[in-house]
C-alpha cells in the first residue's frame, strides 16, 4: 500500500509519489510549499558557484591574473 499525505493546496489525500494532486492539480502536492524554493535556491547557488570557478580558471589560464 502506498503512503498518502494531504495535499498542501486542497488538503485531500494524495500518494507521496504523485506528481500532481488528482483533486486540484497542484504540482508536487506532498512537498511543503517552501521545499521547492529551497531546492531552486540551492540550484541557483550551485550554478553561480560553478560559473565563478570556471571564470577564474579561464582568466588564470589566459594569463590575465597573477598566480
Amino acid at each position: 500500500m502506498e503512503t498518502l499525505k494531504n495535499c498542501r493546496v486542497c488538503g485531500k489525500p494524495v500518494a507521496v509519489s504523485a506528481g500532481a494532486c488528482p483533486h486540484c492539480g497542484a504540482k508536487d502536492p506532498s512537498l511543503p510549499s517552501g521545499t521547492r524554493a529551497i531546492i531552486g535556491g540551492a540550484a541557483v547557488f550551485v550554478v553561480v558557484l560553478l560559473s565563478a570557478l570556471l571564470f577564474v580558471f579561464v582568466v588564470k589560464s589566459c594569463g590575465l591574473l597573477p598566480d
